[in-house]
């Protein structure tokens, strides 16, 4: 369901959508990946992202307790871009250019035991930032899965580009009793300047939008200590827009603050 929180803060947004199985294609976008590579290459437009990534998480007291905090880092790679499910733009991504992101988080646990399988979460916080950077050159991000003792990291070369932040609004998150895990938060995120209005290059303005609904496991939990849990993630990520009906009650509620607004002035 649309956010209306997002409205009021943003206008109109989309949301960022990853999940398990491929997701239904969003809206279009423009990724320039000249600003990133150097080269003359076309445009690249896609509906979604095919995703992979490594997750760690730390919890506050022993696996299986009955209460406790749940707190980890990890990176998701924006592996490929596709259009109507086809993967497009050549190497895309991987070949001349690469697009990441790195998280962290922190959770209480609301169901079940710590950690086990059938507990559920609600998500304190989430930072995010997503990278990018060209691959012709002799520094590259060498992705680092980690492990239950080591934290996922990403190597940072020396042509690395923010292109935008996340900030968390709102989520949950669970491990279903198969062992697989989902992590499902909103979040606004704004393309940050310079770098990434000129590799996102349409729509115009992009979209100010959540980043949600991330199921970040596709082959249950890799590895587990005695407080630690370790996950190899995949997945996929398009943008998705707005119910109709949540847009017409953006619509009414700007109308409502602009007669509110001439009465104030009047007065």
């Amino acid at each position: 369901m649309f956010n209306l929180d997002i409205a009021k803060k943003f206008g109109v947004a989309a949301v960022l959508t990853g999940a398990v199985a491929a997701a239904s294609a969003g809206p279009t976008f423009t990724i320039n990946r000249n600003h990133l590579t150097g080269l003359a290459q076309s445009s690249v437009v896609g509906d979604s992202f095919g995703t992979s990534g490594a997750t760690r998480a730390v919890l506050s007291n022993a696996y299986g307790s009955g209460a406790g905090t749940v707190a980890g880092n990890g990176w998701i790679s924006f592996d490929t871009v596709k259009l109507n499910g086809v993967t497009v733009g050549g190497s895309g991504i991987g070949g001349t250019w690469a697009m990441w992101a790195e998280f962290s988080f922190n959770m209480t646990l609301i169901a079940g035991g710590l950690g086990a399988p059938g507990s559920d979460y609600a998500i304190n916080s989430v930072s995010m930032t997503l990278y990018g950077e060209g691959l012709l050159d002799a520094s590259n991000a060498v992705f680092n899965a980690g492990d239950t003792a080591t934290n996922p990291s990403v190597t940072v070369p020396t042509d690395r580009v923010t292109l935008g932040t996340g900030v968390f609004n709102f989520g949950a998150a669970g491990i279903n009793v198969g062992g697989g895990s989902s992590f499902n938060p909103t979040m606004y995120f704004t393309l940050a300047n310079p770098d990434g209005p000129q590799v996102f290059t349409a729509p115009v303005p992009f979209f100010p939008l959540a980043f949600a609904s991330l199921t970040n496991d596709i082959g249950g939990i890799s590895g587990q200590g005695t407080q630690n849990l370790h996950l190899l993630t995949g997945g996929t990520a398009s943008f998705q827009l707005p119910e109709p009906t949540a847009l017409a009650l953006v619509g009414l509620a700007l109308v409502g603050a602009g007669v509110a607004s001439r009465r104030q002035l009047r007065k």
